[in-house]
């Protein structure tokens, strides 16, 4: 059966430069988290990376491209947090350094039981004029459940009806705006719009959410703000991943042709594992890239990170976090690294095996200006540290598959780069593994006869054939 829609939140206006919401707890067992974002005038809300909003401090993800009507009398955004287990209330924090007048209004829906929510389609078109402003969506699976968010340049915005159900329409004076939901049980293309009477440019966007087997994608959890020491050891400042995170990664850049050197760093006072190995050139590298985590049910739900430095190097350092869904936690999967000299550094190919995995990456680079123009998947951080840089990204496989993490440059020059990805475990699974691995066994009671009399359990003898 399709989601079924829960509750959702007023429309409230504000122009703070950085915008915290009233405390939202969706519908019990939400699986899906829907902000729609409206932005008066011609100017977009600021678009890299940092202005990505977050929910109970995780990252949301964007259904597509911010647009708005020609001519932009305002725009907007639809973002979505998904999986089988969302926080059960939080706040919605959305980054405006241009203290635009932002409006905005959030709603949830839960997936049918044992199941996870996904995207399915997303998209929009827009129009210089029509009466009864719609789109067209594609649905590629069934059981699916459609938002559609418009901005309709008309100054006397009243809508008469709608294809779905209404979530919000206000006339904001020199424009308008709406939101609405459509259950869909069939495949294939529908229409969804508004019934509106009078031609004015508009534009809508489109998200479609599919249900998935559980627990879905995992959820990202932000990272620190970038440090840079040289002292032994290096100790961070605290960092508190979100609640009930299941994996915490340090991605590390070190200044010079010289390796890291004293151990591996700590988390909560917990070893951390390397993925795979420090990468740097093999001739003449600026920089080397090494990449830590702890995952699974000892990650530390707070704690700082301590860098042994024997040598005194100068490393930058960015802690990161990801959360799965009630009743799994964070495994390794699998890690890949590189290295070379050209202008994409890259993990090169990696193979994640359970779907729902998470892969995180980072790379340092003898660039003298580090300012990529392409992301295998979505940044985290970039630094451009003078005589090298580097960066990290995520991104989240929903089926599992073959995966690159890339960043893309303008100009050539040495680099590393690692990725780990990381799978959903179920904890019952686990906790059977970890029985079965310190189990006692009890060995029977058995001989057999050598030569000269001598008598010998035959376990320890298959033991002894093994060894030889």
């Amino acid at each position: 059966m399709p989601h079924t829609f829960g509750n959702q939140t007023t429309l409230v206006t504000s122009s703070a430069t950085t915008i915290t919401s009233a405390e939202y707890t969706p519908t019990a067992g939400s699986t899906l988290v829907v902000l729609m974002i409206f932005v008066g005038g011609s100017v977009d809300r600021a678009g890299t990376f940092t202005s990505l909003p977050t929910y109970a401090g995780f990252r949301m993800r964007q259904a597509s491209s911010t647009s708005g009507a020609s001519p932009k009398e305002a725009s907007k955004e639809v973002w979505y947090l998904c999986g089988g287990t969302l926080p059960a209330s939080g706040t919605f924090v959305i980054p405006n350094p241009g203290a635009l007048s932002v409006s905005y209004i959030a709603a949830s829906a839960v997936a049918d039981t044992g199941f996870a929510s996904a995207q399915d389609n997303a998209g929009g078109s827009g129009s210089a004029g029509a009466v009864d402003p719609s789109t067209n969506v594609s649905a590629n699976v069934t059981n699916t459940l459609a938002f559609a968010v418009i901005v309709n340049n008309d100054d006397a915005w009243a809508p008469t009806g709608q294809t779905g159900t209404s979530i919000v329409s206000q006339d904001m004076g020199a424009y308008g705006i709406a939101a609405q939901y459509l259950p869909r049980s069939a495949t294939g293309v529908f229409a969804i719009g508004w019934t509106f009477g009078t031609s004015a440019p508009y534009s809508i966007t489109y998200f479609l959410a599919k249900e998935i087997t559980f627990p879905g994608d995992h959820l990202y959890g932000g990272a620190t703000t970038l440090a840079m020491a040289s002292a032994n050891p290096i100790t961070s400042a605290t960092y508190t991943p979100p609640s009930g995170s299941t994996a915490v990664v340090l991605m590390m850049i070190v200044a010079g042709a010289t390796n890291r050197a004293g151990g591996a760093p700590t988390y909560g006072g917990v070893t951390m594992t390397q993925a795979n190995s420090t990468q740097k050139a093999a001739a003449s590298p600026e920089a080397s890239v090494e990449l830590w985590y702890v995952c699974g049910t000892a990650t530390p739900s707070s704690g700082t990170f301590v860098i042994p430095n024997t040598g005194s190097l100068s490393i930058s350092y960015v802690g990161s976090s990801c959360k799965t869904g009630a009743g799994f936690t964070s495994a390794f999967d699998v890690a890949i690294g590189s290295n070379g000299t050209s202008t994409t550094p890259s993990s090169t190919n990696m193979t994640t095996t359970t779907n729902g995995a998470i892969v995180f990456a980072a790379a340092a680079s003898g660039m003298q200006t580090w300012a990529p123009i392409g992301y295998s998947g979505t940044p985290i951080f970039d630094s451009d540290l003078g005589a090298i840089g580097g960066g990290g990204q995520y991104v989240f496989k929903t089926t599992a598959g073959v995966q690159n993490m890339q960043w893309s440059q303008g100009t050539s020059d040495d680099w590393g780069a690692v990725a780990v990805a990381f799978k959903p475990v179920a904890i019952s699974a686990l906790e059977a593994s970890l029985s079965l691995a310190t189990a006692t066994w009890a060995v029977p009671a058995m001989t057999a006869s050598l030569p000269g009399g001598v008598n010998v359990n035959p376990l320890l003898l298959a033991h002894r054939r093994r060894r030889i």
